[in-house]
């Protein structure tokens, strides 16, 4: 089986070097390794052309255009198409020495698999400092769920054969944000998840500013309940998956909780009224409806 890994990049050379690191230190060496420079403004595709010289099978691929992590994870699963699965690595995470190796041992012994999602240790600054482990067992037998209701995995922490890959044509190019979420759950419907046990990855957040690089994208956005509503409303419409009226229910609660908070009190009701429609015995969208009437807060 041969075995490739696609990280996408966007000025952050430090700690993209660190991720580099740990690909380059894995028991199970990758067959090719493709970094994306997603159009950095600084010398992060230089120096991770110098750290990669005289490593065969490892390029930097520059993009002409910045289109955000799914587009550039596209481009370059694109370039290694003679290899049989990718695992895809964040440039702020970390791999375990033996992550590659289980990831090829669980294939081999399960081909009708096409995607893997490993354990993850969660790091930020604010948190204690052996961080907080989340473990994926959920994607065996509720993966659709799982991605709805407990936010998905990190993109760093899963490994998806080609050809599932290739069945749901990759990840959405109009999406640069909760990119990885909607292609999850459109993975989730045309092939079966296993969970990968072991040493969790390191899934490394807000460290960005403590190495003075660009900050998360998504952590450094607003609008996140409306994107999901967005993400999970296009995903219901799509032929075979299944009913999620509670949970689009409640992700239409979220956004309309937010809006509220922002001050845009005809978008939390138009959410609201959206929440009835889906989940009519669900109270809390109704207080919030009632609660865009009271004076207060100005609309915005």
């Amino acid at each position: 089986m041969r075995l490739a890994v696609v990280i996408p990049a966007y000025n952050r050379p430090t700690l993209l070097l660190e991720s580099l690191a740990s690909v380059a230190a894995q028991t199970r060496s990758p067959d090719r390794v493709v970094v994306v420079d997603d159009v950095s403004t600084d010398d992060t595709a230089e120096r991770a052309e110098q750290w990669m010289h005289g490593r065969d099978g490892w390029e930097v691929l520059r993009s002409t255009t910045n289109t955000g992590p799914g587009p550039a994870r596209n481009r370059g699963v694109a370039r290694v198409d003679d290899c049989d699965a990718v695992a895809f690595l964040d440039c702020d995470d970390l791999w375990p020495p033996d992550f590659l190796h289980r990831v090829e041992q669980a294939f081999r012994r399960a081909p009708e698999v096409g995607a893997l999602a490993a354990d993850y240790q969660e790091y930020r600054p604010k948190l204690p400092k052996e961080g907080v482990r989340i473990v994926n067992e959920w994607v065996e037998t509720r993966p659709v769920y799982g991605f709805i209701r407990l936010g998905g995995i990190t993109p760093s922490a899963s490994a998806v054969r080609l050809e599932a890959f290739h069945a749901v044509d990759g990840f959405d190019p109009e999406l640069r944000l909760n990119e990885d979420m909607e292609f999850f759950l459109r993975l989730s419907l045309t092939t079966r998840w296993a969970h990968l046990p072991g040493t969790p990855i390191e899934y490394r957040q807000d460290v960005s500013e403590q190495r003075d690089e660009a900050p998360s994208l998504i952590l450094s956005s607003r609008g996140g309940p409306e994107r999901r509503v967005f993400i999970l409303e296009r995903f219901a419409g799509i032929g075979g998956a299944p009913r999620i009226d509670r949970h689009l229910g409640w992700a239409r609660y979220r956004a309309a909780r937010q809006a509220l908070r922002e001050g845009r009190r005809s978008d939390a009701r138009r959410h609201c009224a959206k929440a009835f429609r889906y989940a009519p015995w669900y109270p809390r969208p109704w207080f919030c409806y009632l609660r865009s009437f009271l004076p207060g807060t100005a609309e915005k």
